[in-house]
């Protein structure tokens, strides 16, 4: 479990499964994610596919990056152990938490251009 000197370090995002929980996605999420799962954050085609509201969701993609999340919180975790916290009634409000934990917790800017990075919705509202 983080600390809440990590908590507040990492910007870690709260949501409440089993019991209160800390999303965090770190360099090593991040990395875990592209190893394990084939999915690339930093990846602009990817963070669209993902992220793109009219896009059909990808079950298996949606639990890795709940699995990513939340692996600062409890690094033994397994993907089915982090499927079995989320009921399914919950599965938009806790994708909803992660999205926002993606969205704060990227960098500002990567881009050539100096445009934010993170998922498509951070980057609408940004001007240039």
């Amino acid at each position: 479990m983080l600390t809440d000197t990590q908590k507040t370090q990492r910007r870690a995002v709260p949501v409440s499964l089993d019991r209160e929980r800390w999303v965090v996605f770190d360099t090593a999420a991040i990395a875990a994610l592209k190893r394990e799962h084939g999915i690339n954050l930093l990846d602009e085609a990817t963070l669209s596919r993902l992220f793109d509201e009219r896009a059909t969701p990808d079950p298996e993609a949606i639990l890795a990056l709940i699995w990513a999340g939340l692996r600062a919180d409890e690094p033994g975790l397994t993907v089915d152990a982090a499927g079995a916290l989320v009921p399914f009634d919950r599965l938009g409000d806790v994708f909803a938490t992660i999205v926002k934990a993606r969205v704060d917790q990227a960098p500002k800017s990567t881009a050539k251009d100096g445009a934010p990075a993170g998922p498509p919705e951070a980057r609408a509202g940004s001007s240039s």
